[in-house]
């Protein structure tokens, strides 16, 4: 275990700059958009959930969301860059299970720490709305507080419901993409460096599985323990096949 736990802090010193960068971003920009939705009067008669739609909040997670997956990837390839410490890592007196799980883990942490900043930025988004509720025309009129609002938001936004999910079925629904995404992205990059494309057909059937699981989850439709279970049978294999290709040496 020491050997994967020195092999893991590795992996976050490689990438800790550039991800609290990306997290910053994540939180500070919903509070500018906001601020900016915020100046129209109007929208002081919306809800929160409304509002933070409308502002672009979240167009601004996808495109962090898609960095993060940037840096994953330009993390793998780095290691073919340069000094190529892959042959380092290959040569390493450890299984290599452990050098494959010990960046996966770290590609992990960093998205479930993205969802977390996404998450902050929500509740500091929400603690800077509320108080507009109270505001009055002509000093006459007076808004009434809205109780549990932030609550109500995560219950009637299908983007936060996705976030931070209120059942079992959703939250393993939204552990099985998490999952997905992560040992895929890996998977890509590991079937291109030992030239096996015929991987990518299984990383865009998960895809597009991903994409399906996640409009049923807005429609509230569907079986999401079974489409779960699927994702993570594609998950299994792509972090088998990974091993396997790992083990073999066909990614150097």
């Amino acid at each position: 275990m020491k050997k994967y736990y020195r092999l893991l802090n590795y992996e976050l010193i490689s990438i800790i700059k550039p991800f609290i960068a990306i997290c910053l971003v994540t939180i500070i920009s919903p509070l500018l958009l906001l601020n900016r939705a915020m100046q129209n009067y109007g929208n002081h008669h919306d809800r929160f959930e409304n509002v933070y739609l409308k502002s672009g909040c979240i167009i601004a997670f996808a495109i962090c969301f898609a960095a993060l997956c940037g840096l994953c990837i330009k993390n793998i390839y780095g290691n073919y860059w340069g000094s190529k410490s892959i042959y380092t890592l290959m040569t390493l007196p450890v299984k290599k299970e452990i050098i494959y799980f010990s960046k996966l883990t770290a590609f992990f942490i960093c998205f479930i720490g993205l969802i977390a900043a996404q998450l902050l930025s929500v509740f500091l988004g929400y603690a800077f709305f509320a108080p507009t509720l109270l505001r009055t025309i002509s000093g006459i009129v007076h808004y009434p507080r809205m109780h549990n609002g932030l609550f109500l938001a995560f219950i009637r936004s299908d983007f936060l419901r996705i976030l931070l999910p209120l059942s079992i079925e959703g939250l393993i629904s939204s552990l099985s993409v998490l999952i997905t995404v992560v040992s895929s992205i890996y998977y890509a990059a590991l079937c291109e460096r030992s030239h096996r494309f015929g991987g990518f057909i299984l990383i865009t059937a998960a895809i597009i599985l991903i994409i399906y699981t996640l409009s049923q989850r807005i429609d509230m439709n569907g079986n999401l323990y079974l489409m779960s279970l699927v994702l993570l049978l594609f998950s299994i294999f792509f972090i088998w096949h990974s091993i396997r290709l790992i083990k073999r040496s066909a990614i150097v």
